[in-house]
């Protein structure tokens, strides 16, 4: 199951391309961020902006991730006075950045969240291990690789006993 995010889009990189789209919308060329292989890249120095593509400044490694995504900034864009006169582009651009901020919040919770199959009504770690798992307690309760190897070194120690027993 693939996570779907409103303010992003990852590809593998075509070592000969450079030209990239995207789907969202933006306040700013600046808050569209690219990262290749996880390393951010700069804006004007390594990649442009135009309309929804980018155009990377040097061709990519092949197959390395590149990620495309939003960064609204959350510094105030409109400033409201008292007696001022509301124009609806100010107001539209108040909501509009408002709106880029919550998508963006939204994705970073499905980025980080465990997911559930919608089919098969399992959690989907999506190949990321999972930490800080405590040691089962009931029949049904997730296993550690410590406490598998635990259990196994406690079989051991009881089957070596069996022979020593056997044996005697």
């Amino acid at each position: 199951m693939a996570t779907i995010y409103t303010t992003k889009v990852v590809y593998k990189a075509v070592s000969s391309q450079t030209i990239y789209s995207f789907g969202f919308d933006y306040l700013n060329k600046a808050f569209v961020k690219v990262k290749l292989n996880g390393q951010d890249l700069a804006y004007l120095q390594d990649y442009t902006v135009d309309e929804k593509t980018i155009n990377l400044t040097n061709q990519p490694p092949q197959g390395v991730d590149l990620e495309i995504y939003r960064a609204t900034s959350t510094e105030q864009t409109v400033q409201w006075e008292d007696s001022s006169i509301f124009r609806a582009n100010t107001l539209n651009l108040f909501q509009t950045q408002l709106l880029h901020i919550s998508q963006e919040a939204l994705d970073s919770i499905r980025k980080a969240s465990l997911k559930q199959d919608e089919v098969t009504s399992k959690w989907d770690a999506e190949g990321i291990q999972i930490t800080n798992v405590g040691d089962p307690q009931n029949l049904q309760d997730a296993v550690t690789l410590g406490y598998l190897g635990n259990l196994q070194d406690g079989y051991i120690t009881q089957m070596n006993a069996l022979i020593t027993n056997a044996k005697n």
